[in-house]
């Protein structure tokens, strides 16, 4: 048998799951042929699939030492870098790929394309996809992926043309129905109106789980431009429509999220998590809150100073925690429960700080102050501050009300499963109050509460608060926020693009009636909620 049979059967024996037996194979073969490139790449993946993650990137380096400018030898490379989160290396990866552009397919491209955003180059990602989009005007998946980069980039009107014409050609693409429902504001609703109910009837009669989250994600943009023309109980009946609808399809429910946050009180009381003294200026600034509660605007702020680098929603800690508790990152930061937090108690926290640092400093490219706004983050401040002892913690606060209703209406991509439910979002708000109050008390010195109120009404005050938490001088840029490039992946993609303004300040009441069962039930429980009347103008 020759070695492209071999090969040919190992591969068979891989696709089946025969790990072991494929290992042995591809061993022996490159011992008899080492300079064989394409068994070392084989032996590469075999590896990978087998966790042993050393032995695949020896492998797949072998084999670009035997054919340096495979663009597939080098994009097979570059996924196990990006899987293995080693992303300095990935984009060296990456670099090289660039620089023989012009012989990739259109596959190789979009690969690429991918292995950019996931390392957090957008910018190179939209450039592949309009090259492919050039080349392929009808491409509408590719379309679609160019437009979601370009919301994020604050490239609005290029995002929607593109979603435009995607609908044009496939009006049943729901996500793109919904997206550009999002993208921009649409005081004239009707034709976008009548694409999202176009775009129901594929998905009406079905009742599978996919058609459930299409459905549900179509309401959710009805919501948007109904509540974009001022039609406000015709938005909330079709934010409350779309909220079943995901519920429906949970997993993690609002009592998993309250015993993590109660786990985690109890563990604090218990004085687990001590938290040494400041240590050092130059490090990282957890910037955290509920959703939709100007975390993104308090991020863009101190991103925009000089000594800053944003790092948006950074998945690290979680994925530390879970690592040091001996879970998969693939089980998600879901599968992180009240027993997993009790273990990391008893874990090394210098060696989860120092985990941390690294994967997030190789990510962003920093070694000095970086921002790190991931919501979750809230649930871990004792960990953050126990393992990382020059982290500083920024608390965002809003209006309970306006908080609760911003969360109901907005369809998440990952999480926040207490957001579909007014009953689950009564629930969840006084717990996560209870738990930063603790924190606050607990860490005083280490956690800075802003409120989100009065940033927009004093700007410049609570931007120097901020700054001098961090130890850093004022800059005038700070608050030109709006003007810096980059991109946010976050819900509020398609606001940071503007100046400070306080016209999300009180907007609950345009929603009042289906509101106000909520509202009295935190009246009874004397929930502590800043209001807009306590704020003056």
């Amino acid at each position: 048998m020759n070695t492209a049979n071999r090969l040919s059967a190992i591969s068979k024996l891989l696709d089946k799951g025969n790990l072991d037996t494929a290992a042995a194979d591809c061993i022996q073969v490159v011992k008899e042929y080492p300079d064989d490139a394409a068994a070392w790449v084989l032996l590469s993946e075999i590896s990978a699939r087998l966790k042993q993650h050393r032995m695949a990137i020896n492998s797949a380096l072998k084999a670009l030492s035997i054919d340096p400018d495979n663009s597939q030898y080098l994009l097979h490379l570059a996924r196990l870098y990006s899987g293995l989160s080693a992303w300095q290396a990935s984009r060296k990866v990456l670099r090289k790929l660039h620089a023989s552009m012009a012989s990739l397919t259109v596959e190789e491209r979009l690969e690429l394309a991918l292995l950019y955003y996931q390392s957090g180059q957008i910018d190179g990602a939209i450039e592949l996809y309009q090259q492919v989009i050039n080349s392929e005007p009808e491409n509408h998946q590719v379309r679609y992926n160019l437009a979601s980069l370009q919301r994020y980039t604050g490239d609005l009107n290029s995002a929607a043309a593109n979603l435009e014409t995607v609908i044009a050609a496939h009006p049943e693409d729901y996500e793109a129905c919904s997206a550009l429902a999002h993208v921009k504001p649409h005081p004239e609703p009707r034709s976008v109106l009548e694409q999202l109910t176009r775009c129901q009837r594929y998905y009406e009669d079905s009742g599978s789980e996919a058609a459930k989250a299409a459905l549900a994600s179509l309401y959710y943009g009805k919501g948007k431009v109904l509540e974009d023309a001022r039609q406000y109980p015709a938005a909330f009946a079709a934010y409350a429509t779309g909220a079943a609808l995901k519920r429906d399809l949970q997993r993690f429910t609002v009592s998993d999220e309250l015993a993590r946050i109660n786990a985690m009180q109890r563990l604090v009381s218990n004085g687990d998590f001590a938290a040494p003294t400041q240590s050092g200026s130059d490090g990282p600034v957890f910037i955290v809150g509920m959703p939709r509660t100007g975390t993104t605007v308090v991020e863009g702020i101190l991103g925009s100073h000089s000594k800053v680098k944003r790092g948006g929603e950074l998945n690290y800690l979680p994925m530390t925690i879970l690592e040091a508790a001996g879970g998969s990152w693939a089980d998600g930061p879901q599968s992180i429960t009240a027993g997993t937090l009790a273990n990391i108690a008893n874990a090394d926290m210098n060696a989860i700080g120092q985990r941390y640092m690294a994967l997030s400093g190789d990510y962003l490219n920093c070694q000095g102050v970086f921002t790190d706004k991931l919501p979750l983050n809230a649930l871990f401040v004792p960990i953050i501050l126990s393992a990382i002892p020059n982290a500083r913690v920024v608390q965002v606060e809003r209006n309970a009300m306006d908080t609760a209703l911003s969360n109901f209406k907005m369809l998440f991509k990952h999480g926040y499963d207490y957001s579909y439910s007014l009953d689950d979002i009564g629930a969840y708000v006084p717990a996560y109050q209870r738990m930063i109050k603790q924190w606050q008390e607990t860490y005083p010195q280490r956690i800075l509460t802003l409120r989100y109120e009065h940033l927009v009404a004093r700007p410049e005050e609570v931007g120097r608060r901020l700054t001098e938490f961090c130890e850093l001088p004022w800059e005038p840029a700070c608050l030109q926020f709006h003007q810096q490039p980059g991109a946010t992946q976050t819900a509020s993609a398609s606001q940071v693009t503007e100046s400070l303004h306080n016209r999300y300040v009180g907007q609950w009441r345009r929603f009042k009636e289906p509101l106000t069962t909520l509202k009295k039930k935190w009246q009874t429980q004397r929930l502590s909620a800043l209001t807009e009347e306590d704020v003056k103008w």
